[in-house]
């Protein structure tokens, strides 16, 4: 395990900036135990409790960076999944605020600023998407040989 960690440590991490990065976005979210914008807001409304919400936030966010380290192709899939759905959910809700021209929380503002506020969760689901097919791709062709 330790000789895996320091091979995705030394140079294996650029190729999945994109995965970590997310899972220290959702990570933040529930050490906040949550705010009332975005995917958190439908988390929180759909689970009833901050807390449930932020566990499900941080489980989803440590299963992803588990997939880095998993050489099993099927279970990295499914670790990374839920994070990508989350992903997806999250940039509805931002071209949604844009379309509304206003925040989940209700606060109104011109739709440039809501778009430019917004388009990292977009531009972020599609890059974990892109990167997500590239691990995929990596464990396969590590399960063949």
């Amino acid at each position: 395990m330790v000789v895996r960690f320091n091979h995705v440590a030394s140079g294996g991490v650029n190729k999945h900036i994109v995965i970590l990065i997310a899972s220290a976005m959702h990570l933040s979210c529930a050490a906040a135990l949550l705010h009332t914008t975005g995917i958190e807001l439908v988390l929180d409304l759909s689970f009833g409790s901050h807390i449930i919400a932020a566990i499900l936030c941080a489980a989803v966010s440590l299963a992803a960076v588990a997939a880095i380290f998993c050489r099993n192709l099927v279970l990295s899939v499914f670790l990374v999944l839920p994070q990508q759905f989350l992903l997806i959910a999250s940039a509805i809700g931002a071209i949604q605020c844009v379309i509304d021209g206003k925040f989940a929380d209700g606060a109104v503002y011109p739709r440039p600023f809501i778009f430019v506020d917004q388009t990292y969760l977009v531009l972020l689901c599609v890059a974990h998407g892109w990167q997500a097919l590239a691990l995929w791709r990596e464990r396969e062709f590590a399960e063949r040989r």
